[in-house]
């Protein structure tokens, strides 16, 4: 997402990264709160945004329909324009309808020197939709171009691996295959595809972590036994990772306490994410 700020209006554009098709932007930004609303090529209102602004360069908030039958949460960063290592870098045919294997690293060049590294890697096995997965999410030091990434210094089988930086580009190096299932890495080349796409704070993303060796896969629900299902109290976190290896979109739901169904995000054929949650929290696709 690209703004520029001009008073109290702002104007700007966004893209989704399978698409790459700038979608306008125009609002305003007073008294702490950013207002935003999105329109197609004809000048239609698809969407909008309505935030404010936790930190001096991050804005959280939600995004709706016009209609207001969906919403999703959304957080923004605002990055230096001399910062030339923040992004979402992709490696392998992770983005692909039906992938093999794959990674994705966001990367988010924090105000004290730091490096905020998030992402996921998998590979296929087995039947259809069966894959091994892994999972980062922390913080190292940017030593001149490169980073060495380590989950816990304390633990000596911790997840590790090095991360170079190239114009466009990133190669991660020397994964102690610790980082998720059985070879799952997140060794290999990454091209730059777009601004971070962070899915949460970092302490909110640390308490959800577990090890590799908890990970258990899921069972579906029949859609008459999700339509009947409720959120129970839970103070057990945990995280689940969601592919879409059908052809079509789907929508990633919440159902919440009430049995109601909340929009987390949209996923396109063969994207995934990472959702922290609760366990015993059912979640479906629409």
């Amino acid at each position: 997402m690209k703004l520029s700020f001009h008073d109290h209006r702002v104007d700007g554009s966004y893209a989704y990264v399978r698409y790459n098709k700038p979608i306008p932007l125009s609002g305003s930004c007073a008294g702490g709160r950013l207002a935003l609303q999105e329109s197609d090529s004809s000048g239609r209102p698809t969407g909008s945004f309505r935030g404010s602004f936790s930190k001096p360069e991050i804005v959280d908030g939600t995004w709706s329909t016009p209609d207001g039958k969906k919403s999703m949460p959304f957080e923004l960063q605002a990055l230096s324009p001399t910062d030339h290592v923040s992004g979402r870098y992709i490696m392998g045919d992770y983005l692909a309808r039906k992938p093999e294997y794959g990674a994705e690293l966001s990367i988010v060049l924090l105000d004290d020197g730091r490096l905020r590294v998030q992402g996921n890697a998998l590979i296929h096995f087995g039947a259809p939709g069966n894959f091994n997965v892994g999972e980062v999410d922390g913080t190292a030091k940017l030593e001149g171009d490169e980073v060495h990434y380590i989950d816990d210094a304390s633990e000596a089988d911790s997840c590790r691996f090095t991360i170079h930086f190239m114009p466009g580009a990133i190669n991660v190096t020397d994964d102690n295959m610790a980082c998720g299932g059985v070879n799952v890495t997140f060794d290999g080349g990454y091209k730059r595809v777009g601004p971070p796409n962070l899915r949460a704070p970092l302490d909110q993303a640390q308490s959800s972590k577990v090890h590799p060796a908890e990970i258990e896969r899921l069972s579906s629900l029949a859609p008459d036994s999700l339509l009947s299902s409720k959120s129970q109290n839970s103070d057990t976190p945990t995280s689940v990772n969601f592919v879409n290896s059908s052809g079509d979109p789907v929508d990633l739901c919440w159902v919440n306490y009430d049995g109601a169904r909340v929009l987390y995000k949209h996923l396109g054929p063969g994207e995934s994410s990472v959702q922290p949650d609760l366990r015993d929290a059912p979640v479906g696709d629409l």
